[in-house]
């Protein structure tokens, strides 16, 4: 019996994992009682083993479709080794802890966890103590936690790079305040001693059409780029545009962020992350945890993700 079946049958009985090894072991050097609760859990715990190997995953429910994509990797990976994979939407503003409790009731073999919503610390020791290990993937919300990131904020450096050496002044952000996307690209500009482009930056939720107010600010700043966040918002630029009969890149140059495959039909450059490879670390950092069942005491794993530019034919180089 693997280290993780012997902490949830510990967990569940309310027992120390030395006890269930002896009851197993040797049932004699154990009470009758804590002999049969022992048994009874791990009775409980085969069976639903056999029934389904789950993997749980929280998403965040936003319309960003490369979580999604990544997701569905990580999906094929684990069925192949015959796992089950549920996900359930959960938000910034929605309980972490209700999800986690739901997934835990399902005696999930491990948490994949992919939405800004946080779980309370009590939770967080609750599962812990079943022996559930948890992967943080995006989000580095607790450093005690594994993690799988993306260095959004080189990729929003590099975009501003490349737009700026081919020549652009004036600049456009076109996405959500505060991120990393947005503080690499200021530093892009302060790096070769020009203005901080904040003046030119519109930044716009990504719940909700933003078409009209695009286009308004571009017609406002007239920039000769655009550096666009999320595919939604590359989108909606790109219709913004098309409004305003401005041609990319004759009329108008763009990087998006995040590579997706329309973008190439179309020529888009765009700042591209390897999905499989953030799969692969996922999937095998996964199935690490949950046959040594070394997530409550070993040496916490962060990957970072490096993001790389694919150029293709919209930027118009100005000089």
């Amino acid at each position: 019996m693997d280290m993780a079946t012997m902490r949830q049958i510990a967990a569940e009985a309310g027992v120390s994992m030395a006890t269930v090894s002896r009851a197993l072991k040797n049932g004699e050097m154990v009470s009758e009682d804590t002999l049969q609760k022992i048994l009874d859990v791990k009775r409980k715990l085969e069976t639903n083993s056999n029934a389904c190997n789950i993997i749980g995953a929280l998403v965040a429910p936003n319309s960003n479709s490369f979580y999604h994509e990544v997701l569905r990797y990580i999906e094929i990976k684990l069925r192949n080794e015959g796992y089950t994979l549920i996900s359930i939407l959960n938000g910034r503003d929605i309980s972490a802890d209700r999800d986690m409790d739901q997934l835990c009731s399902l005696n999930v073999k491990a948490i994949l966890w992919m939405t800004p919503g946080q779980p309370s610390e009590q939770m967080r020791q609750k599962i812990k103590v079943r022996g559930v290990p948890l992967v943080q993937i995006f989000t580095k919300a607790y450093e005690d936690i594994d993690s799988i990131i993306i260095n959004d904020e080189e990729g929003g450096y590099q975009a501003a790079r490349n737009l700026i050496q081919a020549g652009h002044k004036k600049i456009m952000f076109i996405g959500q305040p505060d991120t990393y996307h947005w503080h690499g690209f200021i530093r892009a500009f302060t790096e070769r001693g020009l203005e901080e482009p904040s003046e030119n930056a519109l930044f716009v939720s990504v719940d909700r059409n933003q078409v009209t107010t695009i286009r308004a600010a571009i017609q406002r700043i007239q920039p000769t780029a655009v550096f666009t966040h999320t595919e939604l918002v590359t989108i909606e630029t790109i219709q913004a545009c098309k409004q305003m009969n401005l041609a990319i890149p004759k009329n108008i140059s763009m990087i998006a962020y995040d590579d997706y495959p329309w973008m190439s039909m179309m020529e888009i450059s765009a700042i591209s992350h390897p999905m499989s490879g953030i799969a692969n670390n996922a999937y095998e950092l996964l199935l690490n945890r949950i046959q040594t069942g070394t997530f409550t005491q070993h040496p916490v794993v962060h990957l970072t993700v490096e993001p790389r530019l694919i150029s293709r034919n919209s930027v118009r180089i100005l000089r």
